[in-house]
């Protein structure tokens, strides 16, 4: 099989994300997405990364490689299952949100205020 790669970029205007096929140095296909068809492609990856047997780790690994998102918006609301909706938004892949059990919830409030606090007498 010949050995082709992938490169991601967003055109010259902003306006849409280009994926190419490489084969031996030459572009051998391309494919442009605009903002509304980028967030389905990505959206649809992340559906079939949830299916592969190598699972994303249950709980987060105090050495993992995070690239977070300085002062990111963030919403609650509630959900009609009982629950609480927990949104963040995160500038390439939109809102995120995570229905969580309300005791999940207090005590993701008291561990943020602990580390608020923590981060306030430190500086």
């Amino acid at each position: 099989m010949d050995r082709m790669t992938l490169h991601v970029g967003h055109t010259p205007d902003g306006e849409s994300v280009r994926l190419e096929t490489v084969k031996d140095g030459k572009v051998v296909g391309r494919i442009v997405f605009d903002a509304a068809a980028t967030d389905q492609c990505v959206r649809n990856i992340a559906k079939h990364r949830a299916a592969l047997t190598d699972t994303v780790a249950p709980s987060l690994d105090p050495g993992a490689r995070l690239q977070p998102v300085a002062d990111a918006a963030w919403g609650v609301l509630p959900a009609k299952d009982g629950k609480v909706v927990v949104a963040m938004r995160d500038p390439g892949l939109g809102w995120c949100s995570f229905a969580i059990d309300p005791e999940q919830a207090k005590a993701m409030a008291k561990r943020l205020e602990k580390l608020a606090e923590d981060a306030v007498a430190a500086s």
